[in-house]
């Protein structure tokens, strides 16, 4: 996210308004939150598993900037492609964190299919839990957005359909004085993360017209 979204908007943001100033912090859970509302940061990036209720944040607000749906990825030489998500019951699985977007998914789809989940390795970061499935230990659900960049053939991207998917949202404290909208700066540095997503869809992709940002 950071690379591929945060990265171009901050080079969008010098350009056209240079008298703002961006930094990036890495934080995440309950920390991150703490942190927005006693104001150290003004902007969070969160992912939250659309297939879960909306978690509930008095005093901010959420807009939603992409639904990245979810697709589920085994080794390239994989000996059958799995149809369901029960065809991977007993298979090993290279897990997302629990309190992450990906690490929620595969606890309610396996809730929902009746197995438990054999998590032989817990990942955070996309790239190397596609690594590890390249290498062959384990399947995994990722979402789109982590497969734009993969080579072809690094991984088998299965055909698997209703898995849910990935809510990316710019949450941000209540304005004080326009309630529910951010402030004008909020609403500029937001305005470019979501300008440098609709641009690198559109390059992975560019016969394919995306989408307006969901309010």
């Amino acid at each position: 996210m950071i690379t591929h979204l945060l990265v171009p908007a901050l080079r969008s943001l010098a350009v056209r308004h240079p008298q703002i100033t961006p930094v990036i912090q890495e934080t995440y859970g309950a920390s991150a939150l703490r942190e927005l509302r006693l104001g150290g940061v003004d902007v969070l990036i969160t992912e939250r598993d659309a297939g879960l209720p909306a978690p509930a944040r008095p005093s901010l607000t959420s807009r939603t900037l992409h639904i990245d749906e979810y697709r589920i990825v085994v080794p390239p030489d994989w000996p059958a492609m799995p149809r369901t998500v029960a065809d991977l019951a007993g298979a090993p699985w290279v897990a997302g964190l629990p309190e992450q977007a990906c690490g929620q998914a595969l606890e309610r789809l396996a809730a929902l299919h009746g197995f438990e989940p054999r998590r032989v390795h817990v990942i955070e970061e996309f790239p190397p839990t596609l690594a590890l499935v390249a290498a062959g230990h384990g399947v995994a659900i990722v979402p789109e957005l982590a497969l734009l960049d993969v080579p072809e053939g690094f991984v088998r991207v299965s055909e698997i359909g209703e898995i849910g998917a990935r809510g990316l949202d710019a949450v941000t404290r209540v304005s004080r004085t326009r309630s529910g909208e951010p402030d004008p700066v909020q609403a500029v540095v937001i305005a470019a993360i979501e300008e440098a997503l609709v641009d690198h869809l559109r390059a992975a992709d560019p016969l394919e017209e995306p989408g307006e940002p969901v309010a």
